[in-house]
């Protein structure tokens, strides 16, 4: 569903030379979920940003349930093997990042809208909303799946070769509505051998009804605006 090819893939056998530091950065196209604020009635937020283990990482960036920052038990990412630099990295195969998500309770909507998204140096395979055991949830429908950016992390030279290959971090965004579900879930996102997984937020909220799709601001948007505000400093001086 995305528009970019998984530029990655090219230098994987020479990503395994780097993987005991395999570089990361903070996501930095992230946005805040359109119709609802963090910490809202029925909403859940959880980011992370390192990830220390292969199971159970808690959420080190920020989370809230409905106004309250304690993590109850059962929140957490699971992956492979964890990297020097706090990433999840496929050093055996193609892997998946597997969240479980606690969801709000104090609401009376019938059905969860879910915003993803992710970070790693390539796009994601493939994205699901599964029950809190891993089961399929019926009637679940995808509504966007979109790239936020890219975010350039090095050069690296692969074997046999004199030409430098950028390494980037592809964030993306996925939203997700669950009709007549409001129990426990897990976020399920797959990736090619040899990818490194940097971050992760997710957000929820209960409600009747599909949420509009979170507003993405574009670059040449922000570039437009700079340029503006650069010629008006021109002409005050």
């Amino acid at each position: 569903m995305f528009f970019f090819g998984k530029a990655a893939s090219v230098f994987a056998g020479a990503a395994v030379l780097a993987v005991a530091g395999v570089a990361s950065a903070t996501p930095v196209n992230f946005v805040n979920p359109d119709g609802w604020s963090v910490g809202d009635i029925g909403s859940t937020y959880q980011a992370w940003d390192v990830f220390t283990s292969t199971l159970g990482n808690v959420p080190d960036v920020g989370y809230d349930n409905g106004g309250s920052s304690v993590v109850p038990s059962g929140v957490g990412v699971s992956g492979p093997y964890v990297a020097s630099s706090g990433n999840f990295y496929g050093l055996f195969g193609d892997f998946g990042v597997t969240a479980d998500v606690v969801n709000a309770t104090d609401s009376s909507g019938s059905g969860t809208h879910i915003v993803v998204q992710l970070a790693s140096t390539m796009t994601a395979d493939d994205v699901q909303v599964l029950d809190d055991q891993g089961g399929v949830i019926a009637g679940v429908s995808e509504l966007r799946a979109d790239s936020l950016g890219q975010v350039f992390l090095y050069n690296m030279t692969p074997p046999g070769s004199t030409t430098p290959v950028p390494i980037y971090s592809y964030e993306e965004i996925y939203e997700f509505y669950v009709p007549n579900y409001t129990g426990d879930f897990q976020i399920v996102a797959s990736y090619g051998a040899h990818s490194s997984f940097d971050g992760l937020r997710i957000d929820s909220y209960l409600s009747d009804s599909a949420m509009a799709v979170t507003a993405i601001p574009e670059p040449a948007a922000f570039s437009l605006i700079l340029l503006g505000s650069m010629m008006l400093l021109k002409r005050k001086k």
